[in-house]
């Protein structure tokens, strides 16, 4: 869409803000998720822990941390796993009646384990590494538990079938994960407006224009040292013809300041979608250009003969 260096456009759960952690993530290893993630997103479908009113820290459940997203880097989609298979082989066996296979849920065990365990790709989840509580460690030998190299590859496949087909329309996946996620890439967004501030007093981030024949709009995204996050705002600027500009400063905490960026972010896309496809129209191909320069040979050649009355009446 646009460049950015620091764009803030939703703010929705801020108050949740806290620092990413730096632990690194295994692909297809086990993890448990912060209580914080499932208060923040109370969501019918995304199945939470069972650590209410425990103390013994127990409780958790693990999700596969499947793939990193391919669109942000820092967001990881994660598969949680279930204990109740009777009710979760009973709905398998009944879409594979019904469709002939299933990849949403898949029936797998751990490494020394023979007990099994569904992975709910349906109920998959978009997570970042902020709200990674921990490996999910075996509770006999304290150890990072693991799926069996079969299960791990398998669920690792699936998943990603499964989102593929959710982003392309069809509805595999229940968990809100949508909403989760625009919430997640807020929060990228946010940290990096955070990074700015602190490394310049006032700082214009970004620079969005949408225009006409007879307005401007320019709205800038700012930041004042020391403030924090209070400190962001947009400039917005408008122009219109036979009239002197208005300019307008929208706080983070206004309820149209994610709107307002979104709107220049779709303009922006609009825009660079128009001037490829301007480029594409603009493209001859080789038979076009042949045509063209036999064209002009024969303007040139008619150029050189004399005019008659007989020439122009043909």
């Amino acid at each position: 869409m646009y460049r950015s260096s620091g764009a803030i456009y939703k703010v929705a759960g801020f108050q949740n803000y806290r620092p990413a952690q730096g632990a690194k993530m295994k692909i297809g290893g086990l993890y448990t998720i912060a209580d914080d993630y499932f208060t923040r997103f109370p969501f019918r479908w995304v199945l939470r822990n069972h650590t209410e009113g425990r103390t013994d820290n127990l409780g958790f459940r693990p999700h596969v941390i499947a793939f990193r997203d391919q669109y942000h880097k820092e967001i990881y989609w994660a598969v949680p796993l279930s204990q109740n298979v009777p009710k979760y082989k009973a709905a398998y066996n009944s879409h594979v009646d019904k469709y002939g296979s299933c990849d949403t849920i898949a029936i797998v065990r751990t490494k020394g384990s023979q007990d099994r365990t569904t992975a709910l790709m349906q109920n998959m989840i978009p997570v970042t590494k902020r709200y990674i509580a921990g490996e999910y460690k075996d509770m006999n030998t304290g150890r990072a538990s693991e799926l069996r190299t079969s299960d791990r590859g398998k669920v690792l496949a699936l998943a990603r079938g499964v989102l593929g087909k959710h982003r392309h329309g069809t509805k595999v996946i229940y968990s809100n994960a949508d909403e989760i996620y625009d919430e997640l890439k807020s929060d990228l967004m946010i940290e990096r407006g955070v990074k700015a501030i602190k490394a310049s007093p006032l700082v214009a981030h970004n620079i969005l224009v949408k225009e006409d024949e007879r307005s401007k709009i320019t709205v800038a995204l700012v930041s004042e040292k020391g403030k924090g996050i209070p400190g962001i705002f947009l400039m917005q600027i408008e122009e219109r013809q036979g009239e002197p500009p208005q300019v307008t400063k929208i706080p983070i905490t206004a309820e149209h300041f994610a709107r307002t960026v979104k709107d220049f972010e779709q303009a922006s896309w609009d825009k660079a979608t128009l001037r490829s496809q301007q480029k594409a129209a603009s493209r001859d191909t080789f038979a076009d250009k042949l045509d063209k320069a036999e064209d002009k040979a024969k303007n040139a050649s008619s150029a050189q003969k004399p005019s008659t009355r007989d020439d122009w009446v043909r």
